[in-house]
Parts: structure tokens; sequence; C-alpha cells
């Protein structure tokens, strides 16, 4: 199968690339890649099924169609994350997880892809007073993070039900393992 995976810099995009290829698949790595990931490119580029794609989501001229021709499936898991952050930058935020998702989500509808997962967040629920939180429980939207997630997932599945874009939205909780970049607020 071939994979393009958006945030495959990221805490889960590289686990999720590193399963992809144990599993025999092709992926087209998509990362802003920063400086510090300079390594893991490097250790990227040393498998034959993997094309490493530096862009900035947020710039639509980096987000080319070409990059999602022949691709079965797209796993979207590149935003920025911080809601401490997302306080002091929210056009930062809505630029990268909105317009930044839109980008990939037409690039994808344009080429045919045959399904499309995004990768959103329990943060669409606030600080619940339902403990444990269900999906049905309100959407208490209490960050510029929370509500930039929140208007992807919803274009995300707006591109499904329009344009039958077939799509799958996770809402992930609190996402950790081994080499977890430490600090923020876990």
């Amino acid at each position: 199968m071939k994979t393009l995976v958006t945030g495959a810099g990221g805490f889960i995009g590289r686990y999720l690339v590193k399963k992809l290829l144990e599993a025999g698949h092709e992926v087209s790595a998509v990362d802003r890649f920063s400086q510090d990931k300079e390594e893991y490119v490097l250790e990227l580029k040393k498998n034959s099924r993997i094309k490493v794609i530096k862009a900035d989501l947020a710039c639509r001229d980096e987000i080319k169609e070409q990059y999602f021709k022949g691709i079965d499936w797209v796993f979207h898991f590149g935003a920025v994350s911080s809601v401490a952050e997302s306080l002091q930058k929210p056009l930062y935020y809505h630029k990268v997880n909105v317009s930044g998702s839109f980008n990939v989500f037409y690039a994808a509808l344009k080429q045919n892809v045959k399904k499309f997962i995004y990768a959103g967040s329990a943060s669409v629920y606030g600080v619940s007073p339902e403990i444990p939180t269900t999906e049905r429980a309100p959407i208490l939207l209490d960050s510029p993070y929370a509500v930039s997630k929140f208007l992807g997932e919803e274009l995300v599945m707006h591109f499904g039900k329009v344009y039958k874009l077939p799509v799958v939205s996770l809402r992930m909780v609190s996402v950790y393992g081994p080499k977890l970049v430490r600090g923020g607020s876990y």
C-alpha cells in the first residue's frame, strides 16, 4: 500500500511511519522537519520504501497535489499541539491546524486517495464534567488549540459527506510512550 503521513517527524507520526514500513508499505513522510529532526530524516532516508518531503502544511504552495498522486491512504497527523502556546499564538494555530488541514484534505481529494485518517483531539471536550468522558460529552472549546482541532474535524467530515472523500476522524486522548518529549503540561 502507498501511504502518506503528515507530521511524520512528530511523536505519533514517527511511530506510525515505523509501523507502516515494518508492514511493508511505501511511505511518503511529510513534515517541516525542523533542525532538531535532521538526524531522524537521515535515518528515514536509509529505507528505500520512504520518500521524505519537507513541507509546511500551512503553506498552500508547499502542499502539492502531486505528493498525493497514487496514494492509497493518508494519515493526517501534522499539527501544532500545545494548549498553552495556542493561547499566545491563536492565529498560528488556526493557520496550521485549520488552513493547513484544508490544504491536505483538498490535495487528497483532488488525487482520489482511497482512505483519509484525521488525528483529532479529545481537547474538544475541554475540562469535561463527565468522567470518564464519552464521545457524547458536550463540546467545550476552551483554547485556540481545541477550536482548531474541532474545526479540522468538522472540515474533514464535510469533505467526507459532500465530496465523498472516505474519512475517519479519531479523537485521541493524551497519547504517550517511549521517547515522548518531556515538558509542557505532561
